[in-house]
């Protein structure tokens, strides 16, 4: 069965411009449901939501980039490669409020910075947290860097960086709510609990796990990114960031037929072309 899965789903990397699913994400959160049939549900690992990040940022998931303030030259970002990419020059100190960055101008791309690894504590993902309300909620700024980071870290190799060791690859959230963003369960449980309040985040995760004494699980291997919450889209959707996973979809999955353009056209002054420096 799980054969089947990986071989439908070996080529999905990319569905819509919203998301990234890892070539095994869904066979990996099916066999994880598979193999923790007491769970009462199990989510993906998801890239860009509260509780994840703050546990990818202390595992070196997270990278230190920050935004272009001023671009000389405003191309298309035709690539989502970060050796591309020249490094962040400037004063961090000049944005302030680190999770809460106006985004610079529509289009605009962010830049690694060089140095240690004290560096990442001049960017915002320095503001990761468990709090499901704040700023790993609402900071766009936070979102950008955590989708940076992953197109990094699968130039790298180093997806690894996502993963932690607990019972059967996964870990137990310990009735704490979570963000319902790519998760598993079984549709007789659903039946069992309707009718579901209108919370169906605090239901789901918190509230029916608890009244049948079921742990909501995260799968530590399915790995997946969330595009935005609604409270970070307007300045997510500022940056290039869709451009960059569009250049990643045209690489490993779309037919040459099938290619995904730049959305920069739309954005003031820019010109289609390379990776600007």
């Amino acid at each position: 069965m799980l054969q089947d899965w990986e071989h439908h789903f070996q080529e999905v990397q990319l569905i819509n411009s919203k998301s990234f699913i890892a070539h095994d994400a869904i066979p990996k959160l099916v066999e994880s449901r598979l193999n923790n049939p007491h769970a009462f549900a199990i989510s993906a690992n998801v890239a860009n939501s509260p509780l994840n990040d703050y546990i990818h940022n202390s595992q070196g998931a997270h990278k230190p980039y920050l935004p272009v303030a001023v671009d000389s030259e405003r191309v298309s970002s035709t690539s989502w490669r970060r050796s591309e990419l020249p490094l962040w020059t400037g004063n961090a100190t000049e944005y302030g409020d680190l999770a809460n960055i106006q985004p610079p101008y529509r289009g605009h791309r962010w830049l690694p910075l060089g140095g240690t690894g004290t560096a990442i504590l001049r960017t915002p993902a320095h503001f990761s947290s468990t709090d499901q309300w704040g700023y790993p909620w609402k900071s766009w700024s936070i979102a950008t860097q955590a989708h940076y980071s992953l197109l990094d870290n699968l130039e790298s190799g180093e997806t690894w960086r996502y993963n932690w060791h607990g019972a059967n690859g996964t870990w137990d959230t310990q009735f704490i709510r979570y963000k319902l963003n790519f998760i598993a369960f079984w549709g007789h449980d659903v039946v069992a609990a309707s009718p579901i309040g209108w919370d169906d985040e605090q239901e789901m995760t918190v509230e029916l796990p608890k009244r049948f004494n079921r742990p909501f699980l995260i799968a530590s291997d399915a790995l997946v990114a969330h595009y935005s919450f609604h409270a970070q889209t307007d300045g997510v959707i500022q940056s290039d960031v869709l451009d960059r996973w569009r250049a990643y979809a045209n690489e490993k999955v779309c037919h040459v037929a099938n290619q995904k353009i730049p959305m920069d056209p739309v954005c003031a002054g820019f010109r289609q072309g390379g990776e600007g420096v």
